[in-house]
């Protein structure tokens, strides 16, 4: 046996803490040959202590050969849990307690929230968990090459499932019987044809010989909107022509310094036209009523808009969006119902005459306007509400993330038995009286096809899909991918892919180094230019860019006290009175030269000052003689100081 002189601690005992209940080694790594020892594996000598309580707290000691070391070990009084793990919970957690990274796989309604708690409780918060999905693999090789660059990319050498205990997770999940219901359009639809005759209407207005003089006398700067006026889309109830709004929007954004009125009277033609458009997919998924609450609302904004209207065809166009008002009117409730609205319903309410109070409904949909519109639409006895993302505002639907947890607390509790949900209600909403999810006219990927089924959590659930020919095309392609993801998961589950670790993150580091780089030569080319900024539809001069300054780069604000003269101030609810970085938003700018949002008054320093939104403005490069696009003020091209002290002061001394 080699002496203890040779005996090298290449990776030494250290002290070690934990959580009582947790399973704790104490090991060190030798080089020298094996040695004489109580407990060694290798060359590796480990202790393992399962569960370990307060009494297993102290000094442990190691002998091996003639070498003798100590470690002290640490347990930690755990406070009581709110999450108690099953068994087959405790077995996904595993490999993530062991302090290596891991992806969590387990078919949706397994609690894996409550796994991704527990691994965070014990310290390990960047664990990651997940249902990878496919990439729209078309076979299983595709597949497990798209699992694998995934777990590359996270440095994750294992995959975390269920083998042992997977009889017992089958008794606490659920699989809902599927339900699918073919749409059925209306045989008659008036509202439908006063909508198109509408777009028709504004559509010809392209054409108007205003519009063809700018056009032919800037020929060379406005050859791109000239192309996408001449060619919009045929079919308007298809995403493509919403997609040629947006587009058409941008391109002209470009020409607004050629003229005053033009641009405007193009812009004010999308804005109608995109409303046309919301209101023909309400009408194709709710009722009259819901596209007539639409319109009036769309209305009194489009109507506003355009009180500073500097040409005739703009008011033509807000007179006939007065008329079909009227036209709607008319029509009156005189029109058949939405036959896919009667069919959902009956759905709820024969699942509802069964459990009354105690059911729970979930409805997917694809927009904020569907969702809220739909909520309002139900029955009375379901108390619904809707469920919408935090990215807009709440004039166009969003939901704060207090409000998102105060609707979900609402439904778990029974004071709302529907939710009518956006793509945000996927996932974490875990309420085990669910016993329906309906998807209507809604196609989503296959990982949201499958977190849309997880949410029914009750035995014997239902999930009710209502769709189209195609839609229903698109569900059968996410349950083979399901399929495949579920079959890549075994398979890469047994295999060594150290070596595309490796790859990998050679391949991060080096992007991450080039974005790294490109952001510091961003920041360092900032310069100091001749800017203004414009009024994103109008191109009416807001201010000069010498006179932008931005607090803490959130908030950029216009360091010149007329601008406070030169808007109309609109209160808001004060629940929106929202507060941030020393800010508080007091209500909304519009321009008084033309109408349109600018941005918001903002209270700062007990001062009021606008503060431009990127959403609503359009910068105007002096230097190059055009606009620039720039969708983030971050992105600008020219610096923006920030507010100092003097800025401030000189601020408020001036005269609004």
């Amino acid at each position: 046996m080699p002496d203890s002189e040779s005996l090298v601690f290449r990776e030494p005992l250290e002290d070690k803490t934990c959580f009582e209940g947790e399973t704790i080694s104490l090991e060190c790594v030798i080089e020298g040959g094996k040695r004489l020892t109580k407990w060694y594996k290798g060359q590796s000598y480990k202790l393992t202590i399962l569960h370990a309580t307060r009494e297993d707290e102290g000094v442990y000691t190691i002998l091996i050969g003639n070498e003798r070391k100590d470690v002290h070990l640490h347990v930690i009084e755990r406070s009581p849990s709110l999450i108690q793990l099953r068994n087959y919970q405790q077995e996904l957690a595993d490999i993530a307690l062991k302090g290596e990274n891991t992806m969590i796989c387990a078919g949706t309604n397994a609690g894996k929230t409550y796994v991704a708690f527990h691994v965070i409780e014990s310290h390990l918060l960047k664990n990651p968990r997940a249902s990878p999905g496919t990439n729209k693999a078309k076979d299983l090789a595709a597949a497990k090459d798209h699992l694998r660059k995934v777990m590359a990319n996270l440095d994750v050498s294992k995959l975390s499932l269920v083998q042992r205990n997977r009889e017992e997770l089958l008794q606490y999940t659920s699989i809902p019987e599927k339900v699918s219901i073919t749409s059925t359009t209306r045989q008659h639809d008036p509202l439908k044809d006063i909508l198109l005759k509408a777009m028709e209407y504004v559509e010809q207005k392209f054409n108007c010989r205003i519009v063809s003089n700018f056009l032919t006398e800037n020929l060379h700067e406005s050859r791109e909107v000239y192309a996408a006026l001449g060619n919009p889309p045929l079919q308007r109830t298809e995403v493509r022509y919403i997609q040629w709004i947006a587009e058409t929007k941008e391109k002209v954004e470009h020409v607004l310094d050629k003229d005053r009125k033009v641009p405007r009277l193009l812009h004010a033609c999308l804005s109608h036209l995109e409303l046309y458009t919301e209101c023909l997919e309400l009408n194709s998924l709710l009722e009259i009523d819901q596209v007539r609450e639409v319109i009036m609302q769309g209305y009194a904004d489009l109507s506003h808009a355009s009180q500073n209207a500097n040409t005739d065809e703009e008011r033509e166009i807000v007179s006939k969006l007065r008329d079909v008002i009227a036209d709607i009117r008319e029509i009156g409730r005189n029109i058949e119902g939405n036959p896919d609205i009667q069919t959902v319903i009956g759905r709820i309410e024969s699942e509802h005459q069964q459990l009354e109070e105690d059911s729970r409904f979930i409805i997917f949909v694809k927009t904020r306007a569907t969702a809220k519109a739909l909520a309002e639409r139900l029955p009375d006895y379901l108390r619904s509400t809707y469920l919408t993302g935090s990215h807009k505002s709440a004039e166009e639907g969003g939901r704060s993330p207090d409000e998102q947890i105060e609707v979900l607390e609402k439904f778990r509790n029974g004071e709302h038995l529907c939710i009518v949900a956006t793509s945000v209600g996927c996932e974490g909403i875990d309420v085990p009286q669910c016993n329906m999810m309906i998807r209507y006219r809604f196609s989503p990927d296959e990982i949201s096809s499958l977190q849309m089924r997880g949410r029914v959590r009750r035995k014997e659930g239902h999930e009710v899909i209502v769709g189209t020919t195609k839609e229903f095309e698109t569900e059968k392609k996410n349950i083979q991918r399901q399929y495949l993801m579920v079959q890549a998961i075994q398979e890469v589950s047994l295999l060594n892919i150290a070596r595309d670790i490796t790859i990998a993150e050679k391949n991060i580091y080096e992007t991450e180094e080039i974005e790294r780089r490109t952001e510091r030569i961003k920041t360092s080319e900032k310069q100091i230019g001749l800017f203004s900024v414009n009024c994103k539809y109008c191109g009416v001069i807001i201010t000069d860019g010498n006179r932008m300054r931005t607090v803490n780069e959130r908030m950029f604000f216009v360091c010149d006290k007329t601008i406070l003269g030169r808007v109309d101030k609109r209160s808001i609810a004060k629940k929106k009175q929202r507060e941030f970085d020393g800010c508080k938003k007091q209500g909304k700018a519009y321009g008084l030269e033309c109408g349109h949002n600018w941005g918001s008054i903002i209270i700062y320093k007990e001062c009021d000052f606008v503060a431009l939104s990127q959403d609503y403005i359009k910068i105007f490069d002096r230097q190059s003689n055009k606009f620039i696009d720039c969708d983030k003020w971050c992105d600008l091209k020219f610096k923006i100081e920030e507010m100092s002290d003097d800025d401030f002061i000189s601020y408020n001394t001036q005269i609004a």
